[in-house]
């Protein structure tokens, strides 16, 4: 087919006929001026300004017709029209197209930058987890990386990441520590190598009442003592002395004086009767001596095992005139036998 003579001010001669030259960009390609015309005079979209095909790409240009122009080098790290990023091959971004999940920086002829969207419900790329915030201290931190003490690995039929705990992990304020593992970590307060209470450190780490945890071994294992004046039993610790009863206490009258009724280790004495007071606004006890059973304690200067008066030991447990009262073991008692004092003028 005659082609006719070059293009020259606008029109060409074929034949006898003077023709007028393809305009680029109308969206006609027209041979032999115009390999591509995509219906602009745009660099960069795959058919140049001058109709030419760009290098990376190809075009299907029927003749008369419209070109449709593509990218042959996706991921070849430059960002071309009709790609909406190009990473290399990097994370992000699939085929030229933002992979969901991400959000990709994406200026023209240049590599693109994609980055997960953390919050988003989504764990991709880089995430260890995402729980759909951007909140740090609830398992799944402002990063989407897995806090320490959480594993993350359950999620929901959204795909939302759900945080639990670990065992034996302890949690205060955003600081996770393992309990048990005799180290001592923030938030502990103690770690003496296990995780069982009733034995001064807590199953959850913790300084149980009535103990000091401050020492520790070589290996820095906590080591928990008794305070002072603590008296427990089955877990239950309180302070003797200081005229609260609280249990596993069966008295406290204010002091830690043994002899008095109520012990060193606040426990009835035997030959006592404790009962409490709430004078002065405290739960004190007092302790008075039981006359008549065969014990002398206290203020007692006899006890015959009763409580008759007239037989040398009163109901009060007092000496009475006339008498002298001695201590006897018999029967695995210590019972007083009184007797009278012949000769002393008392009948």
């Amino acid at each position: 087919t005659d082609q006719g003579s070059e293009c020259k001010n606008g029109s060409r001669n074929v034949g006898n006929a003077t023709l007028s030259c393809p305009v680029c960009g109308d969206g006609v390609v027209e041979e032999p001026d115009e390999v591509c015309d995509d219906d602009n005079i745009m660099d960069g979209d795959g058919c140049s300004a001058n109709c030419t095909v760009e290098t990376g790409f190809d075009c299907d240009s029927p003749l008369n017709s419209k070109s449709s122009c593509y990218n042959i080098t996706c991921e070849d790290g430059i960002r071309v029209t009709g790609e909406d990023c190009d990473t290399g091959g990097l994370n992000g971004c699939s085929n030229c197209t933002i992979v969901d999940g991400f959000n990709c920086s994406t200026p023209s002829f240049a590599i693109s930058t994609c980055v997960t969207i953390c919050g988003d419900s989504k764990v991709v790329g880089d995430e260890t987890c995402d729980d759909g915030n951007t909140d740090s201290l609830d398992g799944c931190s402002d990063a989407c990386a897995e806090e320490v003490g959480y594993n993350c690995s359950k999620s929901n039929l959204n795909g939302t990441s759900i945080c639990e705990l670990l065992p034996n992990f302890t949690c205060f304020a955003g600081l996770c520590s393992l309990c048990g593992n005799g180290v001592l970590e923030l938030p502990e307060t103690c770690d003496d190598g296990n995780t069982d209470s009733l034995d001064g450190c807590s199953d959850a780490c913790a300084e149980e009442v009535g103990y000091n945890c401050s020492k520790s071994n070589l290996n820095g294992t906590s080591i928990c003592e008794l305070l002072p004046n603590f008296t427990c039993f089955a877990g239950l610790c309180s302070l003797c002395g200081n005229g609260v009863l609280e249990l596993p206490e069966t008295c406290d009258d204010g002091n830690t004086d043994s002899l008095d009724g109520c012990s060193d280790a606040c426990a009835v004495e035997a030959g006592y009767n404790c009962s409490k007071s709430e004078l002065n606004g405290t739960t004190s006890s007092i302790c008075v001596a039981i006359c008549g059973d065969s014990q002398v304690v206290g203020d007692e200067t006899c006890d015959d095992g009763n409580t008759d008066s007239l037989d040398g030991c009163s109901d009060a447990c007092a000496v009475e005139a006339g008498y002298n009262c001695s201590k006897s073991e018999l029967n695995g008692t210590t019972s007083s036998i009184c007797v009278a004092i012949c000769g002393d003028s008392q009948v």
